[in-house]
């Protein structure tokens, strides 16, 4: 799955390239200097390349799909067998609903890890690699820019994620401890009904839902930052990307297809 993610970011990075080809040809015959073959070429190679890049995609998916699924039931084989192991003490003094509840987040992470890696972190830093390479095909001064801001554009995502880290672990805590609470009480409702203790668990179960709402609250605002800055980041990047293919074309050191395809 992971060679069928490698394959599919370089053929992702072919069709820029096959791009910009494919733009100097067009402007080579608009201004009488080319041959309409040369673009018809380049038309039929770039369909190819997309075609192919989609059946490598889905190559990762099939082979990705066993991987995963088969990570995430290991997950929960294993966390249930050593949630089992534990002494009835360690049981009568947690919630049965939150120590499920932690099993079950505990698998859906790992689908999640595996699936952002694969298709995310995994094709990201081969593509990096790729586009780096690009870049400095088309003018060493973009290779630079791109390079530039990564050193920039790395370190603050890394500091801000770890804020986001406590938080996202501070959300699961409280989701977990609301969902204990309330099996718990769902479980022994005919107990609470007899004490005449239902308003009491209502108040109980409620301040778990307005901490867990604070908690979820917290973390999706700084998310939100965290998208406002690298959408800021971004802008500047490509801003600063324009103003140097522009300034390069005006010298004549790049055609206008190397600038299409650094965009």
């Amino acid at each position: 799955s992971m060679v069928a993610v490698l394959v599919a970011t370089a053929a992702s990075r072919v069709m820029t390239y096959t791009l910009k080809l494919l733009t100097d040809a067009a402007i080579a015959f608009g201004q009488g200097r080319g041959d309409v073959s040369e673009i018809w070429r380049w038309a039929f190679v770039f369909p190819g390349a997309y075609l192919a890049n989609e059946v490598v995609w889905r190559t990762s998916g099939f082979c990705g799909m066993r991987w995963i699924t088969g990570a995430v039931a290991e997950a929960s084989r294993r966390l249930f067998g050593y949630l089992s192991e534990h002494s009835a003490t360690y049981f009568a003094d947690r919630f049965a609903g939150a120590l499920v509840n932690k099993v079950a987040n505990a698998a859906t992470g790992t689908e999640r890890l595996i699936s952002q890696w694969l298709w995310q972190f995994f094709p990201w830093i081969v593509g990096l690699l790729a586009d780096l390479w690009i870049t400095y095909l088309a003018h060493p001064y973009f290779a630079l820019a791109l390079a530039v801001w990564m050193a920039v554009y790395v370190p603050v995502n890394v500091l801000w994620v770890r804020r986001l880290h406590k938080l996202s672990f501070a959300y699961a805590e409280a989701s977990s401890q609301l969902r204990g609470k309330m099996v718990d009480t769902t479980t022994n409702i005919d107990t609470v009904q007899l004490a005449g203790e239902v308003a009491f668990e209502r108040q109980h179960v409620g301040e778990s839902i307005g901490l867990q709402r604070l908690s979820h609250l917290r973390e999706w605002w700084w998310s939100e930052w965290l998208l406002v800055t690298n959408g800021v980041l971004l802008a500047l990047f490509i801003l600063s990307m324009f103003g140097i293919g522009m300034g390069l074309i005006s010298r004549g050191l790049i055609s206008v297809g190397s600038l299409v395809m650094v965009v």
